[in-house]
């Protein structure tokens, strides 16, 4: 056949070292075959001109092409490694690209948007070198782009054009476009530009993101854009223009716009504080999103010297050293030796000399002035040319491995493995974390003893709030029987995420940080660890807003620290640092994973609630108006959250909504009115908060249960109930005590009441009960050891103080069994010490309240964390006490000021603490 005699043509033609295998794909102009390389083993793809094209005019189109690939050097563009003729064949050789066309992918439906915005930013930057040669592309489309690794490769250059001021639609041999993927000028007739690539561009980006071809027909304003998410659809939408001149300039145009900066209305009366302010995080966005110059490389790898009968050539090896290193994300490299060499930060030189039974490696990076920065030397035992490949690539990941993490060595040697690694690094600095726990564990599966993303993959669970079945101290030890090491830095991170006393976790936070130099994990941690978790230790939320800066500035780009930055900003109250951390937040431009939280725009929205909720209310407008939208399934699921930030009033007005929209299922319903309740509660309202959360019951939900536990618990922190809802719910507990999954709970709440009521018969009653269950029940023991503590509070202050201590110093999330249980003992603790006249210590416990210790994202059943949200603002009456007998006046005026405003609507049972607020103001506060 013909095929047949192409194929055994070329296998008899081709140079000894290309071995043919099969045919792999067939177009208009050419025919493509995969094969090895003999000598490396390694698989190319073989390019050939059809025969029956071999004019002059198509053979000339065809070196074109060849020659053009040779001068891209971009992640995007397949690599050239020879071309020529033989037997009358023309033919190129180059990388064979192991992966699926964006076509094939689309089979399955639409791609998730934040792949989408890969693929758009990977081929608009090879596009932006294309056009810079003065090149047309002329033929993109879904089959001409694989999909790789992570990242995108475009191909098939066939009908590329260079002069771009003429038509040449009627060129023979081939119609120079693909009508489905044509722009309107080109289905015209009319002259091509780089703005036609655009189009095209934009037509399998919509395709991408819907699932639906565009077509050419429509106006930029058809078309299905209610399912593009927002960062796409204005640059698409100027890149589906029908005339030319209104698309985007230049693909480096429509490339920086797919990195956007949201931006927020603000008071004039912070107009020039906002305005100076947006303007530095425009500078540092286009400092750091802004593309590369054409030719800007992190590296250029020179062609090796090679002293004596080498395996390789050095040129060859340095081609291949490139191809090997195309799994390692964020490092452009530039093929050196040519003239025109590109612009590079670095310069990697080398010479290949024989040593004993094998080869040695040895050079030096140069920078761009002509600086040796970094000498390297290593020998390769083994003298195939795979080796040497494999040893010169490790070489170059080590030298920026080091250089920019500050780690000691390569925490593994395959080179597949640490390219998903550092994509779970960048998936993890931008919120990404269900994609950076898959990175990781690819890192795993392409390396079984890659310890480190073992590591990384369960904190990536850990801070995308999903239950891990990772076994963290199981895993450690397993690693360390196994003889593999973490680094020092990695080994007290983990031995103090594994340390359940809260003190010492905290110390060796600390230590971590202080050899941490410049890596920003362990800064991270730390300012994580001190934010959830201590004020429970009694520091400050402001120590971990400091910790988190010293994350910041050793990584610029870390969202995570912006984020909890910004958190805890808006709950401290601290409207200059939430607008700056705010606008830099906004300058990073990422967008969350699908499957993870977008914290970047919910905590934007956050700001605008705490300091200017009327600019807040058109946001919640717009959620309103699309209750099945993605805000809207994300509100559900974090509207509990809005306590933690001081705005429970945003949790109130969102929980009624959802409560009462149809769209929501109904555990979502229930879930609406128990937060409306706790944040109801917060406010000063305990007695709406409470029928709230009666109407949350349903044999799933605890919302009944705690409703009747409130109303008994809530006098011990002097919140008053009539008397006739405590006496229905000692009946409704006092029915259920004897039940087997809640009558622990309903055992100790009636027994705390009799504490409370200082009636010691009924408490030991209760207390006996509850007693039996923990017979069945051992985890119910921890109800009893709060009840004893807090009955040892009757007699010996002096004990109780010590042995809440010891309980609450190994809490995390409340290991009390009741939710209650935490705030109960910090409570006692802290009115314990005010009598003993221990100040300072009483107003550190009384930090307790400022955590944010809770396990999954709040749903369902209520987390101790959340009681310590809703009994805050009446614990910063307390604090204010403490305070003020401090000397620290301006602090507890502050507390007081911010318990007025939440209380503008307090029902009239809190008469009595609003007295005793406005006389500590009139008394401390006001001249």
């Amino acid at each position: 056949s013909r095929m047949a005699s192409i194929f055994e043509r070329l296998t008899q033609a081709l140079p000894p070292q290309y071995v043919l295998q099969r045919q792999i794909a067939e177009g208009g102009m050419g025919i493509v075959f995969e094969g090895r390389h003999a000598t490396l083993q390694s698989r190319v793809a073989v390019k050939v001109l059809r025969p029956e094209l071999a004019t002059a005019a198509m053979e000339a189109r065809f070196l074109r092409e060849a020659r053009l690939l040779a001068k891209l050097s971009d992640p995007s563009i397949v690599n050239i490694h020879d071309a020529d003729i033989a037997d009358g064949i023309h033919y190129y050789v180059m990388d064979f690209i192991d992966g699926e066309t964006v076509a094939v992918r689309l089979e399955r439906g639409p791609m998730d948007p934040d792949e989408v915005l890969r693929l758009a930013r990977d081929i608009l930057r090879a596009l932006s070198a294309v056009h810079d040669l003065g090149v047309v592309h002329r033929d993109i489309k879904p089959s001409n782009i694989f999909l790789v690794d992570g990242r995108s490769i475009l191909v098939d250059f066939g009908i590329a054009h260079v002069d771009t001021t003429v038509s040449d639609a009627t060129e023979p041999g081939r119609a120079p476009m693909t009508p489905a993927y044509a722009a309107p000028e080109q289905r015209l007739g009319l002259p091509v530009t780089p703005r036609t690539d655009l189009y095209a561009v934009g037509m399998v980006l919509y395709e991408c993101v819907t699932g639906t071809k565009w077509s050419a027909t429509h106006d930029s304003t058809d078309g299905n854009w209610v399912s593009v998410p927002r960062p796409l659809a204005r640059p698409l939408r100027k890149a589906l223009r029908h005339d030319p001149k209104d698309r985007w300039a230049s693909a480096k145009d429509f490339r920086a716009a797919l990195n956007p900066s949201r931006h927020y209305a603000i008071p004039k009366g912070r107009a020039l504080l906002a305005a100076t302010l947006t303007l530095l995080a425009l500078v540092l966005w286009f400092l750091l999103t802004r593309p590369r110059d054409l030719g800007e490389v992190d590296l250029v790898i020179n062609d090796f010297d090679v002293i004596g009968a080498a395996p390789v050539d050095g040129r060859l090896l340095a081609d291949l050293v490139r191809q090997r290193l195309q799994p390692i994300p964020n490092l452009t490299l530039g093929r050196g030796g040519d003239s025109g060499d590109p612009i590079a930060q670095r310069f990697l030189t080398g010479t290949l000399t024989p040593e004993d039974d094998g080869w040695a490696l040895s050079g030096s990076y140069v920078d761009a002035v002509g600086v040796v920065s970094h000498v390297y030397r290593f020998v390769s035992s083994n003298p195939s040319p795979r080796s040497l490949v494999d040893s010169a690539s490790l070489e170059v990941v080590r030298f920026y491995f080091e250089e920019f993490l500050d780690r000691v060595e390569l925490p593994s040697n395959n080179l597949e493995a640490l390219g998903e690694w550092f994509r779970g690094e960048i998936a993890f600095q931008q919120d990404r974390w269900s994609q950076s726990e898959r990175h990781f564990g690819e890192a795993l599966r392409h390396d079984p003893t890659f310890a480190l993303a073992a590591w990384r993959r369960y904190n990536a669970r850990q801070w995308g709030r999903r239950p891990t079945r990772i076994d963290l101290d199981s895993l450690y030890q397993a690693t360390l029987s196994d003889g593999a090491t973490f680094t020092r830095l990695d080994d007290l991170l983990i031995r103090a995420e594994l340390e359940p006393q809260l003190e010492t976790r905290l110390l060796l936070y600390d230590s971590a940080a202080t050899i941490a130099g410049r890596d920003y994990y362990a800064a991270l941690h730390r300012g994580n660890e001190l934010f959830h978790r201590g004020p429970l230790a009694g520091r400050p939320l402001q120590e971990s807003l400091r910790a988190l800066a010293e994350a910041q500035a050793r990584d610029t780009l870390l969202a995570p620290a912006y984020n909890q930055t910004l958190w805890g900003a808006i709950r401290l109250g601290l409207d200059t640092l939430a607008l700056v951390t705010l606008q830099q937040r906004q300058s990073l431009g990422t967008v969350a994973s699908v499957d993870d939280i977008d914290a970047g725009q919910l905590f934007a929205w956050a700001f605008l609630e705490r300091f200017h909720p009327d600019l807040a209310g058109p946001r919640r407008d717009e959620v309103f108006q699309n209750p099945t939208g993605p805000m809207a399934v994300q509100v559900a699921r974090l509207f509990r959250l809005a306590p933690s930030l001081d705005i429970p009033q945003t949790a109130i007005v969102l929980g009624n909504w959802i409560a009462t929209e149809p769209s929501f299922e109904d555990h979502e319903r229930r879930d609406a009115l128990l937060g409306a309740g706790l944040a109801s509660i917060m406010v000063g309202r305990p007695l709406y908060g409470l029928a709230r959360m009666d109407s949350s019951r349903s044999p799933t939900n605890d919302g009944e249960l705690l409703a009747r536990e409130a109303r008994l618990l809530l006098p011990s922190f002097g919140i008053a109930i009539p008397e006739d809802q405590q006496r229905d719910a000692r009946t409704a507990l006092a029915n259920l005590s004897r039940d087997r999954q809640d009558g622990a709970r309903a055992a100790w709440a009636l027994a705390l009441d009799a504490l409370h009521r200082n009636d010691t018969p009924e408490f030991r009653e209760w207390r006996g009960m509850l007693e039996d269950h923990v017979t069945r029940n051992p985890r119910d023991s921890a109800l009893g050891n709060v009840l004893d503590i807090l009955d040892l509070g009757r007699t010996d202050l002096q004990s109780a103080v010590a042995q809440s201590q010891a309980f609450t110093a190994v809490d995390s999330a409340g290991r009390g069994v009741d939710p209650f249980a935490r705030a109960l003992l910090y409570w006692r603790r802290a009115e314990w010490l005010q009598e003993l006249g221990q100040w300072n210590d009483a107003e550190r416990t009384w930090l307790w309240y400022e955590n944010s210790d809770f396990g999954p994202w709040p749903t369902g059943p209520v987390q101790p964390a959340e009681i310590d949200w809703m009994l805050g603002s009446y614990a910063r009456v307390h604090r204010a006490r403490a305070l003020v007998t401090l000397g620290r006046v301006s602090e507890a005026c502050r507390h007081l000021a911010r318990v007025e405003e939440l209380w503008d609507a307090a029902e009239p049972q809190l008469d009595s603490l609003l007295t005793e607020i406005d006389s500590m103001q009139e008394a401390e506060c006001r001249p």
